[in-house]
């Protein structure tokens, strides 16, 4: 059986999901929850489901912030998520894509159908995607520049502190790696930051996926 859980703030679309899933022979409901933090309390890291859906506007926290705990939680567990909201902002989907969703549905496309459909690609390691959604996927790629590219544009000090923090070190921690005061790792930081056009390691390291610099230069 495949568990899903859904994170739903609409009444009528949690109950209408309940219902589809009834019908499926493959598939059991391993939750519905009205918001996030119904959500983050309800589904137990002991007990984690196979596939969570998630809509993007969830009131005090966003569907990917919501995707991003849940991450966090069911870490090194086979748990695939797809975000299935009326939000098609480009920003939006490359944002949820980035933080881990596997898959993204935009609601005005898509029947119940292809919501069943969508969960048993993603159980077998698909990423769906609705038509629109995947022509912005693409167009955002080819705007956005390489991860390679974006490494390049750095100085070797922001490399080497980017190798720090995608081992996962503090600022302190990189600061006292790379021998220098903590005010200055800060300032490598913000350029670092604003360079990559991030705000967080974790998205900093993200963005040059595949392309961070060889231990050597970390050192």
């Amino acid at each position: 059986m495949i568990r899903v859980a859904y994170i739903e703030d609409h009444r009528g679309q949690r109950e209408s999901f309940t219902a589809l899933l009834e019908t499926v022979d493959d598939m059991q409901c391993a939750g519905v929850f009205p918001h996030a933090r119904a959500a983050l309390a309800g589904l137990s890291a002991d007990d984690p489901p196979d596939i969570v859906i998630i809509d993007y506007h969830l009131g005090a926290m966003t569907g990917v912030q919501c995707l991003e705990q849940l991450q966090a939680r069911f870490e090194g567990r086979p748990v695939h998520y797809l975000m299935l909201t009326i939000e098609r902002a480009d920003a939006t989907i490359v944002e949820a894509l980035a933080a881990g969703a596997d898959g993204y549905l935009a609601k005005e496309e898509i029947t119940a159908a292809d919501v069943i459909d969508a969960i048993r690609r993603l159980h077998d390691g698909g990423s769906p995607m609705s038509r629109d959604v995947s022509r912005k996927v693409v167009a955002a790629f080819r705007r956005e520049p390489a991860a390679a590219e974006r490494v390049a544009r750095l100085s070797r000090r922001e490399r080497q502190l980017l190798g720090h923090l995608a081992d996962g070190r503090s600022l302190k921690e990189s600061a006292d790696a790379m021998g220098l005061a903590f005010h200055t790792v800060a300032s490598y930081t913000k350029k670092l930051y604003r360079k990559l056009g991030v705000n967080s390691a974790r998205e900093a390291v993200r963005a040059t996926a595949g392309a961070l610099p060889p231990k050597p230069e970390q050192e």
